[in-house]
């Protein structure tokens, strides 16, 4: 069944590629070329059927966004020969046959023609989340930690019992900034605040709860600390909202559209010259 499937979906993206007016003259020109020589019939003879006409009309029409006259309809035709002609020559003299640039271009006008038929359903909240998770790299941001400290060196005299001092007066609702002391404030990822404050800050402050003041002993430094909040991290479902939705619609499309082209190149049959 997949078989069919891809040769008829092959066969419907090419009838749509012969309709695209920018290689009209490529491929319809190559393939009446092509069965004139199978026919064994005139290679020079070109046979205007009234499709020919209605196609230059309707080339026309799209580029100017009005109908031909009849005497630019008649200038479109003597075109069209012209070109026809010269397309047919160089498919005659094989100047088509290796050229990278004609290769490309069919090859990606098909590419777009099989992409336009991708149909990607809506996500469902399950597979958002999913998502979200598989590819927390592309929207994780390093937690970063907002808070206040007062630092007490263990070079002051009686430091300890200056640390107590202002703790029993935080605790009593005395204004931080009004206790002598230099009232410090940062919003530091947990790598800075080892590189800062020591060890120890590092691990209790991402550990902390915001509101009180809590003591923490560092190597050279006492410090009292009041987490405030926190920042950065994975955001949520609901907080990335449309931009996660859509870099999961494209990633599904991608995955399809190479899906599609795999079926195409599973019903082409390669084989190696001995």
């Amino acid at each position: 069944m997949t078989g069919m499937r891809s040769s008829s979906f092959l066969s419907s993206a090419i009838e749509r590629l012969l309709r695209e007016p920018l290689l009209h003259f490529f491929l319809l020109g190559g393939v009446l070329f092509a069965a004139e020589r199978f026919q064994g019939g005139d290679q020079r003879v070109i046979v205007m059927n009234p499709g020919v006409q209605s196609e230059v009309a309707r080339r026309f029409e799209d580029q100017r966004g009005r109908p031909a006259t009849p005497e630019e309809l008649k200038q479109a035709l003597a075109e069209w020969r012209t070109e026809e002609v010269l397309f047919r020559e160089a498919i005659r003299r094989g100047l088509t046959r290796d050229d990278s640039t004609i290769r490309t271009v069919l090859a990606d006008k098909l590419r777009g023609l099989v992409e336009r038929q991708v149909n990607v359903p809506e996500p469902t909240p399950e597979e958002l989340a999913r998502y979200r998770l598989e590819h927390r790299g592309r929207y994780e941001t390093p937690l970063r930690y907002e808070f206040q400290y007062l630092s007490f060196s263990k070079l002051e005299p009686d430091f300890e019992k200056e640390r107590g001092r202002v703790r029993r007066a935080l605790s009593q609702g005395v204004d931080p900034s009004k206790l002598g002391r230099p009232l410090r404030r940062a919003n530091l990822t947990e790598d800075v605040i080892r590189d800062r404050l020591g060890e120890g800050a590092a691990q209790r402050i991402p550990r902390l709860k915001p509101g009180p003041w809590t003591a923490i002993d560092g190597e050279k430094e006492l410090q009292l600390v009041r987490l405030q909040g926190r920042s950065g991290g994975l955001p949520g479902p609901e907080e990335l909202g449309e931009q996660l939705k859509s870099d999961w619609t494209q990633a599904e499309r991608k995955r399809e559209l190479e899906r599609l082209l795999g079926e195409l190149v599973d019903s082409y049959r390669f084989e190696s010259e001995p």
